[in-house]
């Protein structure tokens, strides 16, 4: 149970807010869940597999607008091979499904309409280590993909449910760290890391200045973007000798 010692109406009503929203990260909310971690080493072989799952119902039972309740569901599967004494490949999957409604007012009081989120993540990887390449250098690359879709459908009490466009993201994630060792106490790393992103989003995307009556905004556009990032580390160790 999460509660909130003050919440002060009075803040909203003089910024012109309606005083019955409540910002589901800091509104009253009761949780049911549970968690199961599973891991596992095949005797005799240098494989071991490990599965994560989480499930959570939420409740914002005193929010009469805004967040009013969400499930969770989450899964991730990983599995990773040594394929000897200092490299290392291994794999990940994983998906999450999120469902919650919400409240809102056009009339700035009780709530008059309802939207169901229907939202559906998946992320999956693979990557390597190579410890001690000629007994002083090291490397490692991983790559994970992430995709989202979100489906929104909005109900006027008293009227017809209509669906909004659907929301969509992708993400790659490229990562490669390469370092080396000068003696038993001074190391430097080189990462090298590559990140595109590209989402469709209804309220951002073809809106500009003047698109939208009595809507100020200055364009803004949702994520697409290509970044490269690389950064070089020293590290020096202080203490007794390793040996």
């Amino acid at each position: 149970r999460r509660d909130v010692d003050r919440y002060d109406e009075t803040v909203a009503i003089g910024l012109g807010q309606n005083p019955l929203m409540r910002k589901y990260n800091l509104a009253y909310r009761y949780r049911e869940f549970g968690e199961l971690a599973v891991s596992a080493s095949l005797p005799n072989a240098p494989v071991s597999a490990g599965i994560t799952w989480l499930m959570a119902d939420d409740s914002y039972t005193l929010s009469e607008l805004g967040m009013t309740e969400s499930t969770e569901d989450r899964l991730t599967v990983d599995l990773s091979w040594a394929v000897n004494e200092t490299a290392t490949v291994y794999v990940t999957a994983g998906s999450e499904t999120i469902e919650a409604q919400q409240l809102g007012s056009e009339t700035f009081g009780s709530p008059d309409w309802s939207a169901d989120h229907d939202d559906d993540f998946s992320h999956y990887g693979a990557g390597f280590r190579i410890l001690n390449i000629g007994e002083k250098t090291s490397i490692e690359l991983d790559y994970t993909r992430s995709t989202g879709e979100t489906d929104i459908v909005v109900t006027r009490f008293g009227g017809a449910a209509s669906s909004l466009p659907k929301l969509e993201s992708n993400m790659d994630i490229l990562g490669i760290d390469v370092s080396y060792a000068f003696s038993d106490r001074i190391d430097t790393n080189l990462y090298v890391r590559y990140e595109q992103a590209d989402f469709d989003d209804w309220a951002l995307d073809g809106v500009g200045p003047a698109t939208v009556p009595a809507v100020l905004t200055f364009g803004a556009s949702a994520f697409d973007y290509d970044v490269w990032a690389v950064g070089v580390g020293f590290r020096y160790r202080v203490g007794g000798s390793s040996e």
